[in-house]
């Protein structure tokens, strides 16, 4: 059985980072910069990487991307799927558009840096992924011991070698789920269908046909109803193929700009946003980051019929989009993407813990491009934040 004292030795441990690089010199270096703060792991492939993986518990991944045999996305994108409490980032000299989407889609990277990277972007990035990963395993650990019977009353997060997490990461996420259960229990036999969808002026009749009948499907009773899905594109077959991918499953929501998106966040319990680059690439950018700064529950889909590695980079370490959508749309996949964005959303909400996972770099340089625009964003987020919390107050249930 798990025990209090098994918890605090996790949590006072020295973090464990394991550096992945087939140049010894590029390892050396890693080694002697991060060596006094944390137990520094090195390997020269991702074979030799997943050996150690599969020997000790590591919190953070730091691989290259271009090695022989198994590159870096392929290598976190095995990290995620086997050791998915393990933090990854890449760390490469090269921002091939092929990698940078699989780094979103395949690997989930906390963040995508450049080499030569400063030493203290690095270390910053390094120390937030370490946090991110003790707090996840802790609260891990203290779920299971209390599910054991274990005593965790006297566990302290204030050992933690990083900035200190909030206490109520802990104490909250029981009180969630327990309101939660209770309300189930009370209204787990209602049926939900969501009301008709209101077409914004200007959406053609026959895409609105397809979003209408995906919608109005019985979905039946369901345990806790879904979020609402909202699409900020300008393009008719975008909302069409979402449309078709999602189906009954969530209500869809439109908005052809900015600032309609913005009016729709704070009037309904948006909980996943698919914003197309092409409304317009700046602003949807700084919306994107600004959001997920403000408001890090919301999940973030980007679509475009092109992408751009810098844009993409950037999209990742300041706004931790979910997953990258080329347009037009694959429906079978756009359908097991937009599932999980449901998922990580719930998760997002109801687990604090895990909302360090998703933690992103404030950008002087991003909040300077348009200080209008980042002002018009902030000015509403208090009703964004209202909606979100009336939202998990009613068990996401929709107007």
């Amino acid at each position: 059985m798990l025990t209090q004292t098994s918890a605090e030795t996790a949590t006072a441990a020295r973090p464990a980072l394991l550096f992945v690089d087939d140049e010894r010199r590029v390892l050396t270096s890693m080694r002697a910069l991060f060596r006094r703060e944390f137990d520094v792991l090195l390997a020269n492939s991702g074979h030799e990487a997943l050996e150690i993986l599969a020997q000790r518990e590591v919190h953070v991944v730091v691989s290259d991307q271009r090695m022989p045999e198994m590159t870096g996305v392929q290598l976190l994108a095995q990290v995620r799927e086997d050791y998915p409490g393990s933090m990854r980032i890449l760390l490469t000299g090269y921002a091939d558009l092929e990698a940078v989407e699989a780094s979103i889609n395949e690997s989930e990277v906390f963040r995508y840096l450049m080499k030569p990277c400063p030493s203290e972007e690095l270390k910053d990035s390094v120390r937030l992924a370490v946090q991110a990963a003790r707090v996840q395993n802790v609260a891990t650990m203290i779920e299971l011991e209390t599910m054991m019977g274990g005593s965790v009353e006297d566990i302290e997060l204030t050992q933690l070698p990083v900035d200190e997490p909030p206490k109520e990461v802990l104490e909250n996420e029981g009180d969630a789920e327990g309101e939660h259960s209770e309300q189930e229990s009370q209204e787990g036999d209602a049926t939900i269908a969501p009301a008709p969808y209101q077409a914004p002026v200007g959406v053609p009749e026959s895409v609105m046909a397809v979003v209408n009948d995906a919608q109005q499907q019985p979905i039946g009773a369901m345990e806790t109803p879904e979020p609402d899905i909202l699409v900020l594109s300008q393009d008719d077959r975008l909302l069409e193929g979402v449309a078709l991918a999602i189906g009954p499953q969530c209500h869809i929501r439109h908005a052809s700009n900015v600032d309609d998106a913005l009016d729709v966040l704070g009037k309904f319990p948006v909980g996943v946003l698919i914003t197309d680059l092409a409304v317009d690439e700046e602003e949807i950018d700084q919306l994107t980051c600004t959001l997920k700064q403000e408001v890090p529950e919301l999940v973030t889909i980007i679509a475009s019929e092109r992408s751009d590695a810098a844009l993409l980079i950037g999209l990742i370490n300041h706004g931790q989009i979910f997953r990258f959508l080329l347009k037009p749309l694959h429906v079978a996949q756009t359908r097991i993407w937009l599932s999980s964005a449901v998922a990580r959303y719930k998760e997002l909400c109801y687990d604090e813990a895990a909302v360090l996972r998703h933690q992103v770099a404030r950008s002087e340089e991003v909040e300077a491009a348009n200080k209008s625009l980042f002002a018009n964003v902030r000015a509403r987020m208090g009703r964004i934040k209202q909606r979100l919390a009336a939202s998990l107050a009613m068990g996401l249930r929709r107007d």
